[in-house]
C-alpha cells in the first residue's frame, strides 16, 4: 500500500490534557509500482469467502440457512402459484376450462392468493392435480418453469420415503388451520419460527394447531422437502455459477482491488439494510480506498463501539499524552473493543490492554535504560492486522544505522517467543492459537 493516511476524527483532550481520544480510520492506495511483473489490480484471486463462512457459522450449517429462508421460499411459491393462476384465468383459451380460477381472479387479489394457499396444501383448486401436471391439459410449459418439483403438500409428501397414502381427508387439517400454519412460517421473516417448527416435537405442533400428531409429523417432513428442493434451488441460483465474477459460496473469485477494498456477496450482502456498510464485504477491514477519504466512514449511530474496528474499520482510541508524565506518552489506555482488558471471543482469554502505540510509540525506557531494553507495544499494525494483544519488542542486533556521531537508528522487532505456539508459550494457549495461530489474527 502507498499514500497511507490516518484520518482522525472527534479528537478530544481530557483529564487536564493527560489523555487524548479519537477515532482512527486508515486510508491508502495500492502501490502498483511495486507489484510483481505483469501483475495488475484486476488480477483474479480465488480464496475463502469469510463473510459466507461467518454466516454459515452463525446459522450452524448451510442447511440451517435454508431452514431460516423457508418464509421466503414458501411465500415465493405462493406468489408463483398466484401468477400462474392469474395467467391461466386471463387467457381467453385456457380460462373457460378453469372457472374457479376465473372467479377468484375477478374477486380480487385476496381471493386468488387464498386459492393459491389452498392449492399449496391440498391441490383442490386443480381437482387434486399438481401445477406440474398442467401441461397435460394445454397449459404452455413456459407457464410452469417456476415449478421444477411438485409443490403441493398433499401430493409431495407421498414421494418422501416412509410416507404413503396421504390424502386430504387423512391429514385432517381444516382449511383455516392450514392458513394459520402457513402464516406462522411466512409471518416470521427471521426464519426462527420455521427452524423451531422443524426442530419441535410433533406432539407440540399437534397441540398448537389441534391436528393429529401424524399430520404434524408430515408437516415437518413437507417443510424439509420444500427446503431441500425449492429452497436449495433458489439458494444455488442466488450463489451463482461456481467462481463466477459475482458469485458467492465458500470459495469466491474476486479481483485484487475487490479483495482489498471490498466486494458484494449475493447471499450475505442482502441480509443487511441498503444503508448498512456491512453489505460491502471487506476482507481487510482496517483500511479503505484513499479516494473515499472525503466520506465519513465512522458508524456514529452504532452504539456498540466494540464492533467499530472489525466491522467498519474505524477504531476508537484513548492514549496518554505524556503531559505531567513523559514516560506515559503514547500509552494505550483504550482501543478497539476494550478498556483495561479485552476478552477473546473464542477462547475466553482475557488480554490486558497495555503497551505503547506500536507505530508512534515513545519509549522512555529505551532512553533511560539503553537500547537493549525490551519494551511493550499494543499489537495493532493497522491495515487489517488488529491483533488485540500486547507484544514484546526487542532490539535487532547488527541492524544499527549510524546517521552521525550523535544519532543512530536502531531496529526493533517482535521478540521470538511471541511466535511460539501453545503449549511452549503458555500465553499463546490463552490466545486460542488452535484457531488463529500464535498471533490470534
Amino acid at each position: 500500500m502507498s499514500d497511507v493516511l490516518n484520518k482522525r476524527q472527534n479528537i478530544t483532550f481530557s483529564d487536564y490534557d493527560r489523555e487524548v481520544s479519537f477515532v482512527s480510520t486508515l486510508y491508502g492506495a495500492m502501490d502498483t509500482d511495486n507489484f510483481c511483473e505483469n501483475c495488475t489490480v484486476g488480477d483474479q484471486i480465488v480464496s475463502f469467502n469469510l463473510a459466507y463462512i461467518g454466516m454459515v457459522e452463525s446459522y450452524g450449517s448451510e442447511k440451517n440457512i435454508l431452514a431460516m429462508a423457508l418464509p421466503t421460499t414458501l411465500s415465493t411459491l405462493v406468489a408463483g402459484i398466484v401468477a400462474l393462476f392469474s395467467g391461466i384465468a386471463s387467457d381467453p383459451t385456457l380460462g373457460p376450462n378453469f372457472p374457479t380460477l376465473v372467479a377468484a381472479l375477478q374477486s380480487g387479489p385476496a381471493a386468488i392468493e387464498s386459492l393459491a394457499i389452498e392449492q399449496l396444501f391440498f391441490a383442490t383448486p386443480l381437482g387434486g392435480n399438481s401445477v406440474t401436471q398442467l401441461s397435460a391439459v394445454g397449459v404452455p410449459s413456459a407457464y410452469l418453469t417456476g415449478f421444477p418439483d411438485v409443490p403441493e403438500f398433499v401430493i409431495a409428501v407421498n414421494t418422501i420415503p416412509g410416507i404413503t397414502g396421504v390424502t386430504v381427508s387423512s391429514l385432517a387439517i381444516p382449511t383455516a388451520t392450514s392458513v394459520a400454519m402457513y402464516n406462522s412460517i411466512v409471518g416470521d421473516a427471521t426464519g426462527m419460527t420455521a427452524a423451531q417448527t422443524l426442530a419441535a416435537a410433533p406432539g407440540d405442533i399437534a397441540t398448537a394447531y389441534s391436528i393429529p400428531t401424524s399430520s404434524a409429523l408430515i408437516w415437518q417432513a413437507y417443510l424439509d422437502y420444500i427446503m431441500v428442493s425449492y429452497g436449495a434451488n433458489a439458494f444455488r441460483t442466488s450463489l451463482g455459477p461456481f467462481l463466477g465474477p459475482t458469485s458467492g459460496g465458500m470459495l469466491v473469485k474476486r479481483s485484487v482491488h475487490e479483495w482489498i477494498f471490498g466486494y458484494t456477496d449475493p447471499v450475505v450482502s442482502p441480509t443487511y439494510p441498503t444503508s448498512d456498510p456491512r453489505r460491502f464485504i471487506r476482507s481487510v477491514t482496517k483500511i479503505r480506498d484513499v479516494s473515499t477519504i472525503g466520506i465519513d466512514h465512522v458508524p456514529w449511530t452504532v452504539t456498540e463501539k466494540s464492533t467499530w474496528a472489525y466491522l467498519y474499520g474505524s477504531t476508537p482510541y484513548r492514549i496518554a499524552t505524556g503531559v505531567y508524565s513523559s514516560e506515559e506518552a503514547t500509552d494505550i489506555l483504550q482501543r478497539t473493543d476494550g478498556t483495561g482488558s479485552i476478552t477473546y471471543p473464542h477462547s475466553g482469554h482475557i488480554e490486558k490492554v497495555i503497551g505503547k502505540d506500536i507505530v508512534t510509540g515513545q519509549y522512555a525506557a529505551i532512553k533511560n535504560l539503553g537500547a537493549e531494553t525490551d519494551v511493550t507495544a499494543w499489537g495493532d499494525f493497522g491495515m487489517g492486522l488488529d491483533l488485540k494483544r500486547s507484544l514484546t519488542l526487542r532490539r535487532r542486533a547488527g541492524r544499527s544505522v549510524e546517521k552521525n556521531d550523535k544519532v543512530s537508528v536502531e531496529t526493533y522487532g517482535v521478540a521470538y517467543e511471541e511466535f511460539l505456539p501453545c503449549p511452549i508459550n503458555k500465553t499463546s494457549c490463552g490466545r486460542n492459537t488452535e484457531y488463529h495461530g500464535s498471533f490470534n489474527v
